[in-house]
């Protein structure tokens, strides 16, 4: 799994409202997106997006932006946290995981 992408995809999809709008910014097929934001739920064992026929909302939280400043990549980054709530320990251990698979980027070129 492109984990990277996966990211972004995730955070298209939580801006655009929509797995088709996100995919449109993306420039790539919506089963594509959807795979990603599958793929990335699975891989950390969480719920990550609330989808009904209608809409695509972010499960129980809000989308908070976080290492604005940072320079890879090249858009702000955001974590899921939830709502009134301290940090869970899955939480913690996601926020570490970006910002382990962002480090691992060169910040010029944007690859491995």
């Amino acid at each position: 799994m492109d984990q990277l992408g996966a990211i972004r995809a995730f955070v298209r999809v939580v801006e655009a409202g929509s797995f088709a709008k996100a995919a449109d910014t993306m420039g790539a097929p919506r089963s594509t997106v959807s795979k990603l934001v599958q793929d990335l739920e699975a891989s950390l064992s969480l719920k990550l997006l609330e989808r009904t026929t209608r809409s695509v909302t972010v499960t129980g939280g809000a989308l908070v932006p976080i290492m604005t400043d940072w320079a890879p990549p090249r858009y702000p980054v955001h974590i899921v946290r939830p709502a009134g709530r301290f940090p869970s320990v899955k939480y913690q251990v996601f926020a570490d995981w970006v910002a382990g698979v962002f480090s691992a980027y060169d910040r010029d070129t944007g690859t491995p």
